[in-house]
């Protein structure tokens, strides 16, 4: 476990302990292996957004939807710094950002 730009790094983790690439909880982001500096921006934001609604981050991101391009929470985090959509490109929603970079996501 390592500290980067205010979160706490959990890499080398089973797949069955994050969702997609990672996830973020709380301050602390949960991952497989070593993520980009874009990429802990975009989870900087989630836990900024944790910070904002604590344990109700829960029930909200879920209402949110499994979608990234409608999920409120992964678009106000960057949809291309989080690794869903290719640099420069559009998401139907009009995000900016476009199609989407890989199939799985990131959280």
């Amino acid at each position: 476990m390592r500290r980067e730009g205010g979160l706490l790094v959990a890499d080398r983790l089973p797949a069955w302990a994050f969702g997609r690439g990672g996830t973020t909880v709380g301050g602390v982001f949960l991952t497989r292996g070593a993520a980009r500096p874009e990429v802990l921006e975009h989870e900087a934001v989630h836990r900024e957004q944790w910070r904002r609604f604590g344990l109700a981050m829960i029930p909200l991101y879920l209402a949110a939807g499994r979608d990234p391009h409608g999920n409120r929470f992964e678009v106000q985090a960057d949809l291309v710094k989080g690794g869903y959509l290719a640099p420069g490109a559009t998401s139907s929603s009009g995000t900016a950002g476009g199609t989407p970079s890989r199939a799985t996501g990131r959280t």
